[in-house]
């Protein structure tokens, strides 16, 4: 028997940031324009000659959990001397480990949890390294208690005297055939594969009952796997809850599943088996997929928000995220997920009303919905419900030199009915700016970059994929609307 090597822990994180600034000039025979790209992951440190940047709100908490809301406010700022057209983009990202369990008789190999694997152990502890070694927990899983149910026959042999040794002749299935097997002692190689379960006392109940707790692996050649555990308040042989001042302090102190019936008799038919996957949503080999789209509120004195629902092992529907939801839609779909998901929510500054043409617009934004494509083909210009990035969203006005955007993103919400399903995870929320710069004509007034003397619209602006029309007011531009480009 080995004792895994311990590995280097990964520190959480939860919303970090940086913002990259770059900068371009392109020039033509009769108009030049500069434009330029901001990115925030969360760190907010700028860089750039072309000024417009994105600027922020947000520090980070130590540790983000169902039902918490951070402030989180993305603006851009011109701090140049050019006016200036702009987007922002919004793109997710979701890196972990996820919890879970397994029929004993379902499992593959590969995601099943060791005793004293070190990964469950950091995931499980919020990062905090407790004793990982196999042999601490597995004496942590016979500790004061006896052996209750196995599979077969069986012998566990001190690891300290190969002679001393505890032999098992057959299957255990009662309380009444309950073998005592001192902490720490290990199986013989030949031992039955299975589930073997313990059982101790974990307190006394309001009329002095005894309550019981159970501890157990699964057993196959030679390896010791993680039963899924949960606290234990009530269902237990007494079938009375515990008082509070009884109640262990153990996070985990009871097997799932199992039931002892009136005559002792053990049934452990609803035992699972602990499993822990890798969440990486970028990652095209893995189950976890992430899922963005634009909750409206139309209609009732709330924002809109970015909804991001992050299907942890790819067995939800997400049909229902293919358009842009309203309020009741989103609970809809939102009732249909599992438990084992996780969503967040971006709340927007601005309500957005559709006007058509796939178009939704708010006093200061504009988002462009593409319907017609899928998350999978997803252009990164246009707003594709379901796709894992949200796309662009375009800024109704002009950016003067020295101007601040109103808000567009104003706080982000860990959703409260994610109650499990997750380990620990990293969500990186991308802000991505882009801009450009408002040009002249040849009599100094304003128009689109790209246009000329007569021209109020531009289609495929920079290379957006959208066309805007500027309403010029006096020689400046004062408004721009967004729509689809056209072909």
């Amino acid at each position: 028997m080995t004792t895994k090597k311990k590995k280097s822990a990964k520190e959480k994180r939860v919303l970090i940031a940086s913002i990259i600034v770059a900068a371009t000039i392109v020039a033509g025979s009769t108009f030049a324009w500069f434009t330029s790209k901001d990115d925030v992951t969360n760190r907010l440190s700028g860089n750039g000659a072309y000024n417009v940047a994105l600027s922020e709100n947000f520090t980070a908490p130590k540790d983000f959990v169902p039902g918490m809301t951070v402030e989180k406010e993305v603006m851009a700022t011109n701090t140049g001397n050019i006016p200036a057209l702009l987007r922002i983009g919004v793109k997710n990202h979701v890196t972990g480990n996820v919890i879970g369990s397994v029929a004993v008789g379902d499992y593959e190999d590969e995601t099943l949890v060791q005793l004293g694997d070190y990964d469950f152990q950091v995931a499980l502890n919020n990062g905090e390294l407790k004793d990982d070694s196999f042999e601490a927990e597995l004496a942590d899983v016979m500790s004061g208690a006896t052996l209750v149910y196995a599979p077969g026959a069986a012998t566990f042999v001190n690891p300290d005297d190969e002679d001393d040794t505890v032999v098992i002749a057959e299957a255990i299935d009662n309380i009444a055939e309950a073998v005592t097997v001192p902490s720490g002692w290990t199986l013989q190689d030949g031992a039955a594969e299975g589930l073997y379960i313990f059982r101790r006392q974990i307190g006394v109940d309001s009329n002095n009952n005894t309550v019981y707790g159970f501890s157990g692996f699964y057993y196959k050649d030679g390896e010791y796997y993680r039963l899924t555990m949960e606290n234990s308040d009530d269902k237990l042989s007494s079938g009375a809850a515990l008082p509070n001042e009884n109640k262990p302090t153990d996070k985990k102190n009871t097997v799932v599943g199992v039931v002892v019936d009136g005559n002792g008799n053990i049934n452990a038919g609803g035992v699972k088996l602990q499993t822990l996957t890798a969440l990486d949503t970028n990652d095209e080999d893995s189950d976890a997929k992430i899922y963005t789209v634009l909750h409206s509120t139309e209609g009732s004195a709330d924002d809109d928000e970015i909804l991001v629902v992050v299907d942890v092992n790819g067995d939800d529907t997400t049909a229902e995220l293919s358009t842009f939801l309203t309020a009741e839609q989103t609970e809809e779909a939102l009732s249909a997920t599992m438990t084992d998901d996780l969503i967040f929510h971006l709340a927007l500054d601005e309500s957005f009303t559709e006007t058509g043409n796939g178009i939704w617009t708010s006093a200061n934004w504009t988002a462009v919905i593409d319907s017609t494509l899928t998350g999978a083909n997803s252009a990164a210009d246009l707003i594709v419900p379901g796709s894992p990035n949200l796309g662009y969203v375009y800024y109704n006005k002009k950016l003067e030199p020295g101007a601040t955007t109103p808000k567009l993103v104003n706080s982000v919400t860990f959703d409260p009915r994610c109650t499990g399903g997750y380990a620990n995870f990293d969500y990186d929320i991308d802000v991505l700016l882009d801009s450009i710069q408002i040009t002249y004509d040849t009599t100094g007034n304003e128009i689109l970059p790209g246009a000329d003397d007569t021209e109020d619209t531009v289609n495929g602006i920079a290379g957006w994929g959208v066309d805007a029309t500027a309403t010029v007011d006096d020689g400046e531009i004062t408004e721009v609307e967004w729509e689809p480009a056209t072909t």
